[in-house]
């Protein structure tokens, strides 16, 4: 799935087309498909309103910008949805499947609202796609997945995850903190489990707030902060490299950290590899 304001490498794609683009006919019957379905909430609904296809003659490849409308006109609020977007050719056969998907993390789809998703997809060459449909194959209302915090500039980090041990470490002081350091697979830690230095890393992880949204993702450099509570559970805040690492219901954001110095120069310096 690619989104406009995400597709960077397809939105340079489609200023070198060299054809017009030809606006696609939308099918108002059930698409052909044998697709198990999966639950769907009543009243929950999906329209094709627009669908594009962008011949690239030089490279032959076409591009397809299509717009899914979600509708709710159920009584609770959508979390998740998830359907498909189908290709018809001149004779009404299904040439292509293309998924698409709607995830709320920290907002949902109110009763009696919709949602506008916008997607780029590449089909190989000169797709000569005349006619296409939309289906919805699954739903997830907000009683099911309920909406989580996403993460806010100026916000301390260890309030701003979805974690109730971390929101409460002022409180429930963790027994132990381990730093993780990724070296391109090989692992260093720097353990704290007793005092003076379990309070200091303890203080110096509190002050750490979040800054702006990143969009960098660095390879081999996984690293994790690791807390544990009297109670034995261990709750861990993971990093790419030194930015906040979220994962929300499978979507994958990354947020600059401030206010780190202290405390990931302290933890480089004692981190060891294991004997």
């Amino acid at each position: 799935m690619f989104r406009k304001g995400t597709a960077i490498l397809l939105a340079i794609a489609v200023m070198t087309l060299t054809g017009c683009a030809s606006k696609v006919d939308v099918k108002t019957d059930e698409p052909k498909t044998d697709e198990p379905v999966g639950k769907i909430t009543q009243g929950v609904t999906a329209v094709l309103t627009n669908i594009t296809e962008d011949h690239d003659s030089k490279y032959d490849y076409s591009m397809m910008d299509a717009t899914v409308v979600i509708k709710n006109d159920s009584d609770i609020g959508i979390m998740s949805v998830h359907g498909k977007i189908f290709l018809y050719d001149a004779k009404g056969d299904v040439m292509f499947e293309y998924p698409f998907s709607f995830n709320g993390q920290d907002t949902p789809i109110a009763p009696g609202e919709e949602r506008e998703l916008s997607y780029l997809f590449r089909l190989p060459g000169q797709g000569g796609v005349k006619q296409a449909s939309v289906i919805i194959i699954e739903t997830k209302d907000e009683i099911e997945l309920p909406p989580k915090h996403v993460p806010q500039q100026g916000e301390y980090l260890y309030q701003a995850v979805n974690n109730e041990y971390i929101n409460n470490m002022g409180v429930n002081r963790p027994v132990k903190l381990t730093v993780i350091i990724d070296h391109g697979g090989d692992r260093s830690y720097a353990v704290y489990d007793s005092s003076p230095e379990l309070d200091e890393m303890i203080i110096r992880f509190m002050k750490i707030k979040i800054g702006e949204e990143s969009y960098t993702f660095v390879t081999d450099n996984y690293n994790s902060v690791v807390l544990e509570f009297a109670d034995g559970t261990e709750a861990s805040v993971s990093l790419n490299l030194t930015d906040l690492e979220v994962n929300i219901y499978g979507a994958m954001r990354l947020f600059k950290l401030t206010d780190m110095g202290e405390f990931w120069t302290k933890a480089t310096q004692d981190a060891v590899y294991p004997q």
